[in-house]
């Protein structure tokens, strides 16, 4: 018996190509780099990090959630800054603002809702 990974509807099997070797050697290369006098070496992981989520959502080769949370994991994993300067924006209000919207655009399309109509 063959288990076999079958792709979400519409899309295409996942395969490593060539941007997927672009990017993560983009980001392994600035790991590589030194750390310019006077900077901290967090910056370096930075650079890494904000070069990999970047290449990955510009190219869409990984869905653009999955690419957020890869984002944070490797933000603490690799101490780029304290968890409250990462986890900041969750604590502003704009951002609940939007997921409150989120909320209610899904509901409506649930439930089949028209906002307005008779």
């Amino acid at each position: 018996m063959s288990i076999e990974a079958r792709p979400a509807e519409g899309r295409a099997p996942a395969r490593i190509g060539w941007q997927d070797l672009l990017i993560c050697g983009a980001a392994l290369a600035a790991l590589a780099l030194p750390t310019p006098v006077g900077e901290a070496p967090e910056l370096v992981r930075a650079v890494a990090l904000v070069i990999f989520a970047i290449g990955y959502w510009a190219t869409g080769r990984m869905p653009e959630h999955v690419v957020a949370l890869v984002f944070f994991l490797a933000a603490m994993l690799l101490s780029v800054a304290p968890p409250q300067v990462i986890f900041a924006g969750f604590a502003a209000p704009a951002f609940w603002l939007v997921v409150g919207g989120l909320i209610i655009g899904v509901g409506e399309q649930l439930f089949e809702f028209a906002i307005g109509a008779p």
